[in-house]
């Protein structure tokens, strides 16, 4: 199993916090952020679908939601934040899910 200790961050989050003043890199990134929240709205669809998760959550706002915690997970890991501090958030971004 992958540790997140083990993750050596991420580009496009990288990209993302250090800024940039070229177009093309921001789209780039938008796109990325935009491709993932996709995925992930895709993913939860199915699982809506399949009866895994509740008839009536919204699976673009929690997609949108899933992905700022992730990429704000990054970001604090990358800031040194302590792993157990991280798990608070994740549990809680869970439990949204039921």
């Amino acid at each position: 199993m992958v540790e997140l200790t083990d993750l050596p961050g991420c580009l496009v989050i990288h990209t993302a916090t250090e800024g940039t003043d070229d177009p093309e890199t921001t789209r780039r990134v938008d796109a990325a952020f935009h491709g993932t929240i996709a995925a992930i709205a895709a993913l939860l669809r199915r699982g809506i679908a399949a009866g895994e998760l509740a008839a009536d959550l919204d699976a673009e706002a929690t997609a949108d939601l899933l992905f700022t915690t992730l990429a704000g997970l990054r970001v604090r890991h990358r800031a040194g934040h302590d792993l157990q501090r991280l798990r608070a958030p994740v549990d809680q971004a869970l439990r949204v899910l039921g």
